[in-house]
């Protein structure tokens, strides 16, 4: 997330650039992340369009409707919408995505960036369980992610 271009953009307002130094590509979720996604009723997805531009779409169902199912794969139950297939089509393109989930009463917000499998695979054991629970369901497969404090 710390492109060459953002860490100049830190040095020149602000003299010094924040890059996390020795930031692995895939850090795995901690026990604390995983209570947070779990109890997220709702989120934001953030795709790309095919022309460059950012399209973002909230996403919602009871608490549990966005799992954990491993160290780095996320997966959520995919509700009907209103057909437009934004979204979709963006994915279809461009597999990036950016999660905003956020914990308004606590100030708090996790941003999760990976690339959302349309496919609707099922990976492994949990992922065939959470389709099956939730009938439909989309697996992001996390190459990074940044949670932080607001």
């Amino acid at each position: 997330m710390f492109t060459p271009s953002v860490l100049a953009a830190q040095e020149r307002y602000y003299g010094r650039s924040a890059g996390v130094v020795g930031a692995q590509e895939r850090d795995p979720l901690t026990d604390e992340e995983s209570e947070f996604i779990a109890a997220r009723d709702s989120f934001y997805l953030a795709t790309v369009t095919e022309t460059g531009w950012p399209y973002v779409q909230h996403r919602g169902g009871k608490p549990g409707f966005l799992g954990v199912l491993g160290p780095n794969t996320l997966a959520f139950a995919d509700f009907g919408g209103n057909r437009q297939m934004l979204s979709t089509g963006n994915l279809a393109a461009n597999d990036r995505v950016a999660l905003f989930l956020m914990d308004y009463p606590q100030r708090y917000i996790g941003i999760f960036a990976g690339s959302l499998d349309l496919s609707l695979r099922r990976r492994s054991l949990e992922a065939s369980t959470f389709v099956r629970i939730h009938r439909s369901a989309r697996t992001i497969e996390l190459t990074r992610f940044d949670i932080s404090h607001r």
